[in-house]
């Protein structure tokens, strides 16, 4: 009875420590539970933040590429805005060079026509000389010939007369 009280002592100190194993068990179990269920939840969390993160490098990538093409066509409008500015001015430049030189064609005619005028100045100058001298002449001519007129008819009357 007493080897019977110890058995069954003994049995349920073992029935005891084997439902606290149990237990322990049950408590690790559902601890280790937890854990996997926090780092499944983790995973998770990282695999939609490495999804995140790459569709926002990806997000990222696009708008640097949309940026560069943005800077591109900047530059190129940049490009294409001097190149017609380079253009309009040159035009300008055209129109001033054309005044200028259509300024110069005109002052080349003035003076060409103020050096006919000078000439034809002179050609008056010289024919109004020449007219002073042929009138003087036509004055001596007249002259004369009122004395060889006068000398001819005084010869007339003389042949009449004598």
């Amino acid at each position: 009875t007493t080897a019977e009280s110890l058995t069954n002592h003994n049995e349920a100190e073992v029935q005891r420590r084997c439902e606290e194993r149990q237990q322990e068990i049950s408590h690790m179990q559902e601890i280790l539970e937890t854990k996997i269920q926090l780092l499944q939840e983790q995973h998770y969390e990282r695999s939609a933040q490495v999804v995140w993160l790459w569709s926002g490098q990806q997000e990222a990538k696009l708008a640097r590429n949309e940026a560069e093409k943005m800077a591109a066509l900047a530059a190129s409008e940049s490009q294409r805005c001097m190149s017609l500015e380079m253009m309009v001015e040159a035009k300008d430049v055209e129109k001033v060079g054309g005044r200028f030189s259509r300024e110069q064609e005109i002052l080349a005619e003035n003076e060409r026509l103020i050096e006919t005028l000078h000439s034809r100045e002179a050609e008056v100058a010289s024919l109004s000389e020449e007219r002073s001298s042929l009138t003087y002449r036509v004055t001596q001519l007249e002259e004369q010939l009122q004395v060889l007129n006068k000398s001819l008819q005084q010869k007339e009357l003389d042949t009449k007369w004598g």
